[in-house]
């Protein structure tokens, strides 16, 4: 359960499951298909909206469904790509291998193949020990995957799919293992070679080994001579030459975000292949000339070594016998195909996998894609393909729906931006416009029709921004001590009575402001305190009409009087284990039916309650199961839609 909180509280992490998208019926498609603005407004009636936040997608059910029921329609791809980490191309097989860190899958798929493509097969599920996979490796020799999880490492069968057992799994204190990031199987030798990034080493192990096995050497890749923080993020093995090249990434101590025009001491480190202990590399490539910029993925063909750099998203080429500060041969700008604006957000580009045969380059992009280019691209060329999405969905949290305008605002906390859907859109569409939020992981969305404002909660910052509803201008900012924000999550602007309400994790309070404060202001009021019940409060709703506050908290719904304050008991609490609650996070109270909407992120549900239940009441009905494709879910709205 710890761990299972730890991801709701860090929303940087990571997430879980594969989401299959519903069918849409023959007549939605015929309607939306290449408009994409989704504004019709035939067979108006009430629908749920909600954010699953581990598939990265808006999925749209009838606000009376129960069980295990399908979604009318889903905006999302079909690929099943959620934050790729590393790509593989089996060039035996034709087949690409992808390891999605999102959900803890691996994804297949044909090795041409372009667009929004369903995979081939995939392996996911509790049976397969997979967890945060950050790099993948095909044996075409022995028809084996080898995957690096965040402490393990997984082996399965070339063909393997579904919900499977690893043949074999390497794991356990004497393994030396510390957060793998990269992993190359000498076949040639029989060995497997990992770069830990934790303790900055490679390690080697037979190519049969398992359980808590001792490597049979160890590189340590940290001389001591650099300042700051080393990554150790990827290794290739060249056998033909008997090299193995490792990406030593030093980070100087200054703040995060990292200014991006800050230089970077970034390094490829040229080993013997059989290299140990802190035998020295026989050269290096580094220096500002080089193009290198946070490096995290390295793949050797054709004596040229191909780099991608995660802080600048490019890929620079060297000859592979370069060394010191030698500018690169060519560098490729990789191309965002998602809206979701990932230049914007460094770290995007992060795998690289060279098909020789058909010379062509493969990279895995966290925009949840993966781009195709001709090995001699360069400059801005545009990729020859793409697998994955437009949507510009990248872990969505909160969602809003203007019935007006017809149109669904969602918070994106990996992207930083804020998108815009037609009401009605469905399938794999790019949203109607974007709104990006810099570097700050966007939180809680409101949209104020009222005033023609957004408000749009961040986290990074602790700030409450709002933004001109037609032209998306910055109109001001609540920020600064003397606000209480303590990562805010949940936002609610009672229209009615001008106020702004703001649920706080950090600090475990509801604050609540003048809809037009702004600068450093304290908050009106104050709920907080041991007798509140509040704890890891998420989203919040205000109940103008029977003046009431509802909040999801980590166990619980309270629910206080609109105008409360200070340390006061909740005016009642549904809690207990009748009632379904896993993580409650998303709520939304529908006056049209007295009823509370909840969506519980840990166990992929949503619960419904009538509006004045507390303690260990059972659910009115509970959507949940398989059909749902319900993954992490996060906000929840309800209203007319078609």
């Amino acid at each position: 359960m710890k761990s299972v909180l730890l991801n709701v509280i860090d929303r940087k992490a990571p997430h879980l499951i594969l989401l299959i998208a519903a069918l849409l019926p023959l007549i939605f498609n015929l309607a939306c298909d290449g408009g994409g603005d989704g504004k019709g407004k035939s067979n108006i009636s009430r629908k749920i909206f909600v954010a699953s936040s581990g598939v990265d997608k808006i999925s749209v059910f009838n606000a009376d469904d129960d069980g295990d029921a399908a979604p009318i329609r889903t905006i999302g791809s079909n690929t099943g790509l959620v934050r790729p980490q590393a790509v593989y191309v089996d060039t035996v097989n034709n087949e690409i291998f992808v390891a999605n860190t999102g959900n803890n899958t691996i994804t297949v798929y044909r090795k041409g193949e372009d667009g929004d493509v369903a995979p081939l097969r995939s392996i996911g599920g509790g049976n397969t020990s997979l967890f945060r996979p950050v790099a993948i490796f095909v044996d075409t020799k022995n028809n084996e995957i080898f995957v690096a999880n965040l402490s393990s490492i997984t082996v399965y069968g070339r063909t393997d799919q579904g919900n499977v057992f690893p043949t074999r799994t390497i794991e356990g204190e004497n393994t030396g293992l510390s957060f793998p990031s990269g992993i190359f199987v000498d076949t040639e030798n029989d060995e497997i070679f990992v770069s830990n990034t934790e303790n900055d080493t490679v390690t080697v192990y037979g190519r049969s080994a398992e359980g808590d096995a001792s490597p049979l050497r160890t590189l340590f890749v940290l001389d001591g001579s650099d300042n700051g923080i080393h990554e150790t993020l990827g290794l290739f093995v060249d056998t033909k030459n008997g090299e193995l090249y490792v990406i030593d990434a030093v980070l100087p101590d200054f703040p995060s975000p990292v200014p991006i025009t800050r230089p970077i001491k970034s390094t490829i480190k040229v080993y013997g292949r059989n290299a140990q202990g802190n035998e020295p590399p026989s050269r290096t490539i580094e220096g500002e000339s080089t193009g290198l910029f946070n490096p995290s993925g390295i793949h050797v063909d054709n004596n040229e070594i191909f780099v991608i750099n995660s802080f600048n998203n490019t890929l620079t080429v060297y000859e592979r016998e370069a060394e010191g500060d030698t500018p690169p041969l060519r560098m490729l700008s990789i191309f965002d195909s998602n809206a979701a604006g990932f230049r914007a957000f460094r770290g995007m580009s992060l795998s690289i996998s060279v098909d020789d045969e058909d010379s062509e380059i493969f990279v895995a992009n966290l925009n949840d894609t993966i781009t195709v280019y001709g090995k001699m691209a360069k400059g801005n060329t545009l990729p020859l393909r793409i697998i994955g999405p437009r949507t510009g969905l990248l872990d969505p949290n909160w969602i809003h729906v203007d019935t007006g305008d017809r149109e669904i605002f969602t918070s994106n906390f990996f992207s930083q931006q804020v998108t815009v859907h037609g009401i009605s859109d469905g399938g794999n569409v790019a949203p109607l416009r974007t709104i990006p939020q810099g570097l700050l992981s966007p939180q809680g969305i409101f949209v104020d029709t009222k005033n023609e404002e957004i408000f749009v909660l961040t986290n990074a910052a602790d700030t409450v921004t709002v933004y001109g509803k037609r032209d998306n201008k910055l109109l001001r900012t609540i920020f600064g001590e003397n606000t209480g924000l303590s990562s805010p999550r949940g936002i609610y602007v009672d229209k009615e009575n001008n106020e702004i309400f703001v649920t706080n994790l950090g600090n475990d309070t509801i604050a609540v402001y003048d809809r037009t404060a702004e600068g450093d202001v304290s908050p009106l009021r104050v709920i907080g305190g041991d007798n509140t019940g509040l704890f890891g409060p998420q989203g919040i709703f205000v109940d103008g009409e029977n003046d009431e506050i509802f909040v999801a908290n980590f166990f619980t719904i309270t629910v206080y009087d609109r105008t409360a304050e200070g340390d006061i008991t909740p005016s009642r609490t549904i809690e207990g284990f009748n009632t379904g609650l896993d993580g409650p996070t998303g709520i939304f109270v529908d006056g049209e039916s007295n009823e509370i909407f909840v969506t519980n992120f840990n166990n992929n549900s949503i619960t419904v309650y009538d509006r004045t239940a507390e303690g260990d009441t059972t659910p009115l009905r509970t959507l949940t199961g398989p059909n749902t494709g319900l993954s992490l879910p996060f906000g929840i709205f309800v209203a007319d839609s078609p």
